[in-house]
């Protein structure tokens, strides 16, 4: 995500407590007092086809200027009309800090530059958190050598101010990979627990990235063992995202549909707080948007938001069992390849994720039963897909299918009708 270029961005709450205010709890977001589940767009441009396909929170724009501070006021005015919360780019002097140099720390009154974009947007009841992308490497590959714990000493005192002086915004950290073995002098651990409010992970470049080959899993593999990471570090009441990749750069090797979807299940089968799609093509200087150059993409995101609208909450806040195929989740670098978990939402819904991490194998005639479902009689429940619909009737409580490589589904458990 180089070309958000480590900006800081709002996204929502009142910071007078009214209409939506964000708080975070046990790991989980609330907005407005109640449970939400935020599926965002990156780099949005046309608000109301976005807020159709199931988004409820966007980002204006990819922006080819790190400095620019504003939204544009047509661009504010088309996202309330779609009746989406955003979050936007400001001055980021965290990384391009022309005034003071970019090789020391800070002290307090380097962080004055924030307070006229507190005052300008924190009262708009369709802004959320503060934002900010990349730490590690973006400051690796912006500053070359630069002193990457400058930058974790800046975080910590731009966390630090806005608790004090906007305590209804969360800021919201999106790491790389890197964060896994830390920088600066400080452990991944340290960065994500003393950096960030609410957490999330990327991988990127989605396909051509060289942290694949660093780590030796292969592409989902690797998702799981970084967000795996990323959820272990957490504090308890940080709540943890994932962001689904959807690039719109017109390559036909770039992101497929079946991909996307992998990487909704797999951060469903890890019970993440909220999902992100990144398209570093819907905006700026692209000129196209994510529905036209990936269609089939666009599509296949509309049907994860929907699904995301049914299962998000259980997922989020439901009671959780982790199947026995998962059972070397604890072991990031094993040899990990079905994960599966049951939700129970609060009024008594079960919902079966499962998900293939392995590319290069399928995992055929696969059995998974949890305590509530063990004992009971033949066909008296069944399972139904929310992808396709598919339904398996589960034999003797046991739930048996075949996964191909990096394929996986979610389905509904529920009782046959007598």
């Amino acid at each position: 995500m180089r070309h958000l270029l480590l900006t800081v961005a709002v996204l929502a709450a009142s910071a007078s407590g009214g209409a939506g205010q964000v708080a975070l709890r046990d790991g989980h977001l609330y907005r407005d007092g109640q449970l939400w589940v935020p599926k965002l767009l990156y780099h949005a441009r046309d608000f109301a086809a976005a807020a159709r396909q199931g988004f409820d929170l966007v980002m204006p724009k990819a922006f080819s200027d790190p400095r620019e501070t504003t939204v544009a006021p047509e661009e504010l005015a088309a996202i309330h009309a779609a009746g989406l919360r955003y979050c936007f780019s400001v001055a980021n002097p965290i990384l391009f800090d022309e005034a003071h140099g970019i090789q020391r720390p800070w002290d307090e009154g380097d962080l004055e530059w924030i307070l006229p974009i507190l005052n300008r947007y924190k009262d708009d009841p369709l802004l959320a958190f503060y934002y900010v992308d990349e730490p590690i490497g973006s400051v690796r590959y912006w500053w070359q050598n630069g002193d990457v714990g400058i930058y974790y000493d800046r975080l910590v005192k731009l966390r630090a101010w806005l608790q004090r002086y906007d305590p209804s915004h969360p800021l919201w950290v999106n790491f790389d990979p890197a964060f896994i073995h830390g920088g600066g002098g400080h452990s991944g651990r340290e960065w994500v627990q003393n950096t960030a409010d609410v957490v999330s992970m990327d991988l990127y470049p989605f396909r051509t990235g060289p942290v694949y080959g660093a780590t030796g899993l292969g592409l989902f593999r690797t998702q799981a063992y970084v967000l795996g990471a990323l959820k272990e570090y957490a504090r308890p009441e940080q709540p943890v995202l994932n962001v689904i990749q959807a690039w719109a750069c017109k390559r036909d090797d770039f992101v497929r549909p079946e991909e996307t979807r992998a990487t909704f299940l797999l951060s469903a089968a890890l019970g993440v707080a909220g999902y992100a799609a990144y398209s570093a093509s819907e905006g700026g200087d692209a000129g196209y948007t994510l529905a036209e150059a990936y269609p089939e993409v666009w599509a296949e995101l509309g049907r994860i938001n929907r699904i995301i609208d049914t299962v998000g909450m259980a997922v989020a806040t439901g009671k959780a069992y982790r199947l026995e195929a998962r059972r070397d989740l604890g072991n990031y670098r094993a040899d990990c390849g079905l994960f599966a978990t049951v939700y129970t939402a609060a009024d008594g819904r079960q919902f079966l994720v499962a998900m293939n991490v392995r590319e290069d194998i399928p995992f055929n005639d696969v059995t998974l039963t949890c305590p509530e479902w063990r004992g009971l009689a033949d066909g008296a429940l069944e399972a139904v897909s929310l992808f396709g619909g598919e339904r398996v009737l589960l034999a003797g409580g046991v739930f048996r299918r075949s996964f191909g490589p990096a394929a996986g589904d979610v389905y509904e458990v529920r009782r046959q009708a007598e």
